[in-house]
């Protein structure tokens, strides 16, 4: 989140992250990222609202403008769905080649719920594969990019992290191509249930 005193020129809103649920009403944790008025966001969260009715109440003070989840898994999709009160937006979760993210992405596209994927290219581990790199290599494009294009092609936004300007530039540099049903069949039959990367022992119980 930007700290850029101009940032709080421009808008009251606060950006919430809503994740690693449990339960919904009684367990995760709601995180205040950045806010205009500490006193506020101090008064918001001294309030007896459950975690669910939490995010909706920050929104009918017009704080947030949308509801995003992150980290959900299939049954806590459908729980939030039925008793959040307003639309849920997006759920931001892992997702890349190796692991296999179908039954969220289901569940998302049935309640009209984008994608967000975080380390989209595994942490880097995608860079030495073999697939990916051959797959690139007949479109003129690296692993890295294969890669991020398999997601777009699913409807699955992407945010990679990088420090270095020209990989940046190259992440944009993937709609130039398009890859065929059978390399996106091939890419997707690299994803497991073991796949995963980021896991704690307070997480739910992944799909």
């Amino acid at each position: 989140m930007a700290k850029n005193p101009e940032f709080h020129k421009r808008t009251k809103h606060v950006d919430i992250r809503w994740h690693w649920v449990r339960e919904l009403y009684n367990d995760g944790l709601i995180e205040i990222l950045d806010c205009r008025d500490p006193q506020q966001t101090a008064d918001i969260l001294t309030k007896q609202i459950p975690r669910i009715k939490f995010v909706q109440h920050v929104r009918e003070l017009g704080m947030a403008r949308h509801i995003g989840i992150s980290n959900f898994t299939v049954a806590l999709i459908e729980e939030a769905v039925e008793k959040c009160p307003a639309p849920l937006v997006c759920d931001q979760v892992e997702y890349h080649p190796y692991l296999d993210q179908a039954k969220v992405r289901e569940a998302c596209a049935r309640h009209g719920m984008a994608i967000v994927a975080y380390s989209p290219i595994a942490k880097g581990r995608i860079k030495n594969d073999e697939l990916l790199a051959a797959i690139g290599k007949a479109h003129g494009k690296s692993a890295a990019q294969v890669c991020l294009r398999w997601l777009v092609q699913q409807n699955v936004s992407a945010i990679p992290r990088t420090s270095r300007l020209e990989r940046l530039s190259e992440n944009m540099e993937i709609f130039d191509f398009e890859l065929s049903e059978d390399e996106m069949r091939r890419i997707s039959l690299l994803g497991g249930s073991n796949g995963r990367l980021t896991d704690y022992g307070f997480a739910p119980k992944w799909d």
